[in-house]
């Protein structure tokens, strides 16, 4: 079987569409080489600030994404799913959504950290390249003072 002049770096490019998966931590963004990156506004933030999360959509199909991001602490060398606002509270609420993001766009929000205590924490968020059904997970850590 012999691969025609595009085959090898197609072969190349879904093997890193199938692996996936993107761990930033800086304040520029960090390209992933899919095209799909994020970053924060800052690494270190104060208890009561707003981690400001982008999400940059440079391939040239859409991607996708809910409203539902994944929140882990460090505690004792091991990532613990923490949430950054009372289940208990009578008002909690969760609006799920799907948002869709145009090639060439960026996307930011920001999520309370009032009720979490000091330590490192890896902010988890899910996105879809619309073109390949192919889901990535963005992360981004920062400190929390």
């Amino acid at each position: 079987m012999s691969l025609n002049k595009y085959g090898i770096p197609a072969a190349v490019f879904l093997i890193g569409l199938l692996i996936g998966g993107v761990i930033t931590n800086h304040l520029t963004p960090t390209f992933d080489g899919l095209g799909i990156f994020c970053s924060l506004d800052k690494t270190k933030y104060q208890i009561g600030d707003k981690p400001l999360f982008t999400i940059y959509n440079k391939l040239e199909s859409s991607i996708t994404f809910g409203s539902v991001f994944y929140l882990y602490h460090l505690v004792d060398d091991e990532w613990v799913e923490v949430f950054p606002f009372d289940t208990n509270s009578s008002e909690f609420a969760w609006v799920a959504s799907l948002l869709e993001l145009p090639s060439g766009s960026q996307y930011s929000n920001s999520h309370h950290t009032s009720q979490l205590e000091s330590g490192r924490y890896r902010l988890v968020k899910e996105v879809t390249n619309t073109k390949y059904h192919h889901v990535v997970n963005l992360t981004c850590e920062y400190v929390l003072e």
